[in-house]
């Protein structure tokens, strides 16, 4: 069975500094566990940057257990997959990120007993419909998870240029009828 781990983004803004989000993570590896951090969300220039910080954030509150990371490769990917205890689906633009999961999707086959992470547009991916923010509009996720995700709920994201009420109501309405999960910044849910 597969475990998802779904933020809203940005869960080092919750008030513990992204503590629960990292021990949610981990849960239940909790002693030793290797990451796949897949930055496909973002330019191949900002995936160095990225992949150290997810390091050093994962490390200082991961209480002492045997993490090991891997920056994840669009070509290698399905091998990589099938390695990790962790998927990290980090966020970005979420159509760039289901194009390059899309590209080659034997890494699917991979997820069984496995915890899959999505921040921000990793957890539009993960989602059946999401709420694309930049776009204002609904885009098609890889359906991992049979949910609608409204990511960044009534955050200051977009510079106070979302109607969160109408976009909240636009994702509800929208084709079939499944869980509409609005997650705020620094929470996240488990599943």
């Amino acid at each position: 069975m597969t475990r998802f781990v779904l933020a809203g983004g940005y869960p080092w803004k919750a008030s513990d500094g992204g503590a629960a989000f990292v021990q949610a993570c981990l849960a239940p590896a909790k002693k030793t566990a290797t990451i796949l951090i897949c930055l496909f969300a973002r330019a191949e220039a900002e995936w160095q940057q990225g992949y150290k910080d997810d390091v050093t954030r994962f490390t200082a509150h991961s209480a002492g257990s045997q993490l090991h990371f891997v920056l994840a490769s669009r070509d290698t990917f399905a091998a990589q997959v099938q390695r990790a205890d962790i998927i990290y689906l980090r966020g970005g633009n979420t159509q760039q990120l289901v194009t390059a999961l899309c590209r080659d999707k034997a890494w699917l086959q991979y997820l069984d007993g496995k915890t899959v992470v999505g921040t921000s547009a990793g957890a539009d991916a993960i989602a059946t419909y999401y709420y694309g923010l930049d776009e204002l509009r609904i885009g098609g996720g890889l359906g991992l998870l049979p949910i609608k995700v409204l990511v960044h709920y009534e955050s200051d994201y977009g510079n106070g240029s979302i109607d969160w009420q109408k976009a909240y109501w636009t994702l509800d309405s929208y084709g079939q009828k499944l869980e509409l999960v609005a997650i705020r910044e620094g929470e996240f849910i488990v599943r």
